[in-house]
């Protein structure tokens, strides 16, 4: 099976083509050496965030979902998702300063330039849906948080993490609409849950980073009450799997996601 590294360098090609094409525009430019450069610092930047773990591969989880039968044709397109997910993300929740902030800026504009190039792009429902749960997502998000502040309750904790388990939604979307397989939506909601228990152990690892930029995550709001996670975790992961391989790799993920926020649980 394809590794994470592998999928680093991928994009990292697929970059390179993207800034290939633009020197059709700038090539006579007496600016592009210096415009070429920046777009290569930019890939840089996002890819430097997967390589020190501080960002994560969806693409990676969907295609360990899917084993072998993973289409390569889309691979490139999940992987500029993967990548614009995470800017959003961190444009909206951490302090970034100009230069960061102008390296995302770029490398959204190259990802965006990509995906406008892919066929039908324009009335492709899962693309426009993915975008409008991404705003959705940031702004329930915040309004959920300042709730749970108030409230300390579990349920409305489970919530958050299932609203913010949406952002997987397009790298399953993406393998479904090849694939002939009965209860799509069921599959979609499975990975939500693997997915959210994917956020509480982020969540948990980045504890002392989101306190220092004031990020009111469920697990800071939970520090003194470590069983109200367990119970969290709990909750998400008690279900039945359903026959068939997808679902008995989803269950492999999800029991070791479990296993490992237990584990950090036991130092928290």
């Amino acid at each position: 099976m394809i590794k994470q590294k592998d999928l680093i360098s991928i994009y990292k090609e697929a970059t390179e083509i993207v800034i290939k094409n633009s020197e059709k525009y700038f090539i006579n430019s007496p600016v592009y050496p210096v415009l070429k450069k920046i777009l290569k610092n930019s890939s840089e930047f996002m890819i430097n965030k997967w390589r020190k773990k501080k960002k994560y591969l969806r693409t990676w989880y969907v295609i360990q979902v899917f084993g072998d039968s993973y289409p390569k044709k889309i691979l490139k397109k999940s992987l500029f998702f993967d990548a614009l997910t995470n800017i959003l993300d961190d444009l909206f929740d951490e302090a970034l300063n100009f230069e960061e902030r102008k390296m995302y800026i770029l490398e959204m504009g190259k990802i965006l330039s990509f995906l406008f190039r892919w066929d039908n792009f324009g009335e492709n429902d899962a693309a426009s849906a993915y975008f409008q749960k991404l705003i959705f997502m940031g702004i329930g998000d915040t309004v959920l948080r300042e709730h749970l502040k108030r409230n300390n309750d579990i349920d409305l904790a489970k919530k958050i993490y299932e609203l913010r388990s949406m952002d997987i939604d397009i790298f399953i979307d993406l393998v479904l609409q090849l694939k002939k397989l009965s209860k799509k939506k069921e599959l979609k909601n499975y990975c939500r849950i693997f997915r959210a228990l994917n956020l509480i152990k982020k969540d948990i690892l980045d504890i002392h980073h989101d306190e220092k930029i004031g990020q009111d995550t469920p697990v800071i709001i939970f520090r003194n009450q470590p069983e109200k996670i367990k119970k969290l975790v709990s909750d998400l992961t008690s279900i039945h799997f359903p026959q068939g391989k997808e679902y008995q790799n989803l269950e492999r993920m999800i029991r070791k996601e479990k296993n490992e926020i237990l584990k950090l649980l036991k130092n928290f």
